[in-house]
């Protein structure tokens, strides 16, 4: 069956190669649109033969070719919203090249002259993209990201209809695409995907990407054969600029202030150079960037829990559980630079990019942590110094061309790396026995309606009640290199006057290894109660501190090493000074503390040692991805157009992990499994129809099968066994399989030169095989033991934990409303604003596992007598019905710009909805985000020496902070308090 659709294939091509060569004797028509006041570039301008079918859209560079175009003269009409249409007289010879330069005026009012200022400049180009598009497509165009920029390069795209941040920081981080997690939504940077950034799943955070590297971002949200299969929610592609003609330089210099800790010294800047040589042939660019912010947060986090039985119309049998008041000073480093060479041939070109990016976060974080837990109530404070680096390389080369006068062929290859390192030294305390109890005993009389404030007026924080309690050292790294080739060839068909179009088909090969290996030194489990060895050793190692006694000379009955040696001396007033943090060490402490012990070479003792159920966690691993397609476009009349095709995907997955059994007072038994392989193989088609039912309006309709891959402990061999209480296993699942989503999208657009753009559309995407976890008792160990995939028996009455597909189909869908537009038309005081609205709404229906343990009568004896007492206990399977985690409900974003002469300015507001973060196997401790919304300024103005000009970036305005609870506000489990951050610099450029 395989070697007859090759054949079919072969032969398919062969037909279109003979129907191509059948029109060569026609000729060819290429060129640029430009600006004509600046020269610019304008991508998205749509050039039609007037009278035909026959026309092409402008790249990025303003570069139009139309091919097979029948000898004759002709009139090229050149449209491009914000601009006057334009026909310009063409004459075509057979077997030659027709070149023009299109220069297209302003539309402007009749005897006004109206000025194209950087906003409206690069409104027009996001709309014009948008325009052109045959997918379902958002742009953010150069423009907007440097004259008025956003924090980051997320937060850029968070602008987008559809599209909401998770945040790090008080930054934009990872992206969510109509509800779709990070994982199933794809990043790139010029085509070539970017490693992931987690260990756990694909996702790419992009807090460390500057803004100021890019020159534009595009987000697709429907896909044609030609794109990776695995996207659910969409494509992210971040635009690098190619060199223009002439020496240009500009450099950027910010320094910031944060508004929670009152604090400058904040700073970053970026320096961009590029010029063309040889004849405009070679071209450099290249840039480089820096920064340093200061990004403190105050936090508070809880748990609750339920009880059916206490449940009343005040407190819903809700009760807190535990609970952690935190402060974290936290540094973030950014560095970064690419470089990208092109090189013009005669009927192509050469492009070369390499792109580096290191991220690098420093974080002191102060705990006091509290659980009142079945009325017993503990109290300790963690101290976390941690330093996590990250970086990622992008490279890349590609080569276009045309081949025998028609036929236009790419290849591709691309390198990339990814590394992530995390190390975390701790010191803990907890409340010696013999003083007083941290926290009131009456505060458990009744926990019911009660938040994490509520304990506040119970504690008791008194300095000389704290020892020592545990000392450990943390470590992690996380690789990721992939390397892909790919080629496609583009055959463009010219049937008639009426109809043309182009097949294309091509290949791709991926390769990627990924391992992460974590470990832990040190004792995690407590350095008081009889651990004299360790005691002594962190008292004589640390001379300098006050202690008040030698180990060997303590006190009676005294258990531990007192803490308030290392105290700083400082107190802070955190979470709108409702708590208060004292009692605490320096950070320099904790990690003096830590190093010596590690330095005495802490294994040696008894406790002190790495325990195998940190080694469960490591991987190691390859994938491989074989992908081929084959698709066809055609228009008819400009007014319809049609695209059509099939992926074959073909994935190979080879990853080795461990297993661990963690036995109570023996050391832990390590089982290193074998290699795991996972193949899968889809046929996934696409279909995408655009109609221009109007000059000033059309309607898009696509279709498309996709791909969202498991996270890797879903499906990576690997399990953890704990004996030490109540035996439990969670398990990787070798045998899982992708989760396959059916696409569906609808959007109509108007636009004129005086309504912009405006667009409404709908998605609905059906997921099928959707990865979920199931924890559940062992009823039957016969049957239940089968859930697993490893030699290893879980006894009746206990627990698993393990990864399966779904066997029901989840939903999510979805209305977007955008409207950018310009008031080029007001009177000239106010023909500079510029506004930008978008509201998405979206609901989803997954399927979230519930397993309940039920007695039922039976028939003992087989009787067919069944009495009431003689019971057996069954399983029950059930799943609820949820939101996606990460889903908003509403999304809305509006931006109001004004520019006038030099001056430039936007004011933006952000809302989004309740997101569902995790799901409990109870529905009222499902935690959510809540409602979340900020306002930010960005300002920039030119100053008398000609290029220079001062910007102001002022974000979170109002100082809104992150909040999530559980069931309802009240039950706050999280609060993320950042406060507001301006960043004051200067630009020039020449």
């Amino acid at each position: 069956m395989k070697k007859k659709s090759l054949k079919l294939c072969i032969s398919f091509i062969s037909l279109l190669l003979m129907i191509s060569f059948s029109v060569a004797a026609s000729g060819k028509i290429e060129g640029y649109v430009l600006d004509s006041q600046s020269g610019d570039a304008l991508p998205g301008a749509n050039v039609v033969i007037e009278g035909t079918g026959l026309g092409s859209a402008t790249d990025m560079e303003g570069k139009f070719i139309i091919p097979q175009v029948p000898a004759g003269s002709y009139q090229l009409s050149v449209t491009y919203m914000g601009y006057q249409t334009k026909s310009v007289p063409v004459e075509v010879l057979e077997d030659e090249t027709t070149t023009q330069v299109i220069n297209l005026d302003f539309v402007s009012i009749e005897g006004e002259v109206i000025e194209v200022t950087a906003q409206a400049k690069g409104q027009m180009e996001a709309v014009n993209q948008q325009r052109a598009s045959l997918q379902v497509t958002n742009v953010v165009s150069a423009d907007r990201i440097q004259e008025v920029p956003d924090a980051n390069a997320a937060e850029s795209v968070g602008r987008l209809p559809g599209v909401s941040l998770k945040r790090s920081s008080g930054e934009g981080n990872e992206i969510v695409i109509r509800g779709l997690q990070p994982k199933m939504n794809l990043i790139t940077v010029n085509g070539i995907r970017m490693p992931s950034t987690n260990e756990y799943n694909t996702a790419v955070g992009l807090a460390g990407i500057s803004q100021y590297m890019l020159d534009g971002i595009e987000v697709r949200k429907s896909l044609t054969a030609q794109d990776d299969a695995d996207v659910v929610g969409g494509i992210v592609d971040l635009k690098l600029a190619t060199a223009p003609v002439g020496m240009h330089w500009n450099a950027i210099v910010d320094g910031m202030y944060n508004g929670l800790s009152d604090t400058y010294g904040s700073y970053r800047g970026s320096i961009q150079g590029s010029s063309r040589f040889f004849n405009d042939k070679l071209g450099v660019i290249g840039q480089f960037n820096i920064e340093k912010a200061d990004r403190p947060n105050e936090a508070l986090s809880a748990g609750y829990n339920h009880n059916y039985g206490r449940r009343d119309e005040w407190h819903h049998g809700i009760f807190l559980t535990n609970g952690n008041y935190q402060l974290n000073n936290i540094e973030r480093n950014r560095f970064g630079f690419n470089v990208l060479m092109d090189y013009k041939l005669p009927k192509g070109k050469i492009q070369l990019n390499s792109i580096y990016n290191n991220f690098d976060e420093d974080r002191y974080e102060r705990h006091f942590v509290f659980s009142v837990a079945s009325g017993d109530i503990g109290v300790t404070k963690d101290f976390n110094v941690i330093d996590e680096e990250s970086y990622s390389m992008v490279n890349g080369l590609s080569l276009e061309s045309e081949i025998f006068g028609m036929i236009f062929f790419d290849f591709g290859a691309n390198y990339t790396l990814g590394n992530r390192k995390r190390t975390n030294k701790a010191l803990g305390f907890w409340i010696d026995p013999a003083g007083p109890e941290g926290i009131d005993a009456e505060f458990t009389d009744n926990v019911y309606g009660k938040n994490a404030y509520s304990i506040i007026p119970y504690i008791n924080d008194i300095d000389v009640n704290w020892d020592l309690s545990r000392l450990y050292l943390e470590e992690a790294e996380f690789d990721e290199n992939e390397t892909t080739v790919q080629t496609n060839l583009k055959i463009p068909l010219t049937l008639s006057n009426k109809i043309s179009g182009f097949v294309k088909f091509g290949g791709k090969m991926r390769f990627k290894d990924r391992d992460y290996d974590f470990g832990q030194d040190g004792d995690n489990g407590g350095i008081y109660g009889g651990d004299s060895d360790i005691c002594d050793q962190i008292i004589t190692d640390n001379p300098e501190f006050a202690w008040p006694w030698l180990w060997e000379d303590k006190p009676p009955g005294t258990n531990g090493v007192p803490a308030y040696p290392v105290y700083s001396g400082e107190t802070d007033k955190i979470l709108k000074d409702r708590f208060i943090l004292k009692y605490y060490p320096k950070q320099n402490t904790v990690e003096q503390i830590v190093d010596r012990a590690k330095a005495a070479n802490w294994a040696s003792l008894d406790l002190w040692k790495t325990k195998a159920q940190d080694i469960y966690r490591d991987y190691d691993g390859d994938e491989k991805l074989y992908a081929g397609y084959l698709m066809a476009e055609f228009s008819w009349e400009k007014s319809v157009l049609l695209n059509a095709g099939v992926r074959y995907e073909k994935e190979e997955t080879n990853y080795k992990g461990y297993g661990v059994k963690d036995w109570a007072s023996a050391q832990d038994d390590l089982d290193t499994l074998g290699v795991a392989k996972r193949t899968n193989e889809f046929f996934l088609p696409s279909v995408t129809l655009r109609y221009n039912y109007a000059d000033w309006g059309d309607v898009r309709i696509a279709y498309s099968q996709s791909l969202s891959r498991p996270g890797y402990y879903a499906f990576i061999p690997h399990y953890y066994a704990d004996l030490r209480d109540s035996f439990s296993e969670t398990a990787g699942n070798p045998q899982i399989k992708p989760m396959h989503s059916y696409n569906f999208d609808l959007i109509f657009s108007f636009y004129n030169n005086y309504i912009g753009l405006f667009t409404v559309g709908g998605f609905y995407k059906e997921m099928e095989d959707f990865v979920y976890e199931a924890n559940f008792e062992v009823i039957n160990d016969t049957l239940d033991n089968r859930k697993h995939a490893y030699n290893w028996f879980v006894p009746k009455g206990q627990y698993i934990n393990v990864y399966s597909n779904l066997d029901r189909k989840s939903f999510v869908r979805g209305v977007e409303f955008d409207w950018q537009t310009r008031f080029w038309y007001l009177p000239s005081v106010l023909n500079g604003l510029v506004l930008g609205v978008n509201y998405s709404k979206i609901s989803s229906d997954a399927y979230y596992y519930q397993a309940e343990k039920r007695s039922i009568p039976y028939d003992v004896d087989g009787d067919g007598t069944i009495w009431p007492w003689e019971v057996k206990e069954v399983r029950a399977d059930s799943f609820q019905t949820r939101p996606l985690i990460d889903q908003p409900n509403d999304i809305f974003n509006i931006s109001l710009g004004y520019d006038y002469k030099d001056f430039s300015m936007r004011l933006a507001y952000l809302f989004q909805g309740k997101v569902m973060t995790w799901k409990a196997s109870d529905n009222e401790l499902d935690n959510f985000t809540s409602n979340y919304s900020r306002l930010d300024l960005s300002i920039r103005q030119g100053l008398p020496l000609e290029g220079l000009s001062a910007q102001l970036l002022w974000s979170n305005i109002t100082e809104e902070f992150e909040k999530a609870y559980t069931y309802e506000d009240f039950y706050n489990n999280n609060e993320q308090y950042y406060g507001s951050n301006i960043v004051l610099g200067i630009k020039y450029e020449f």
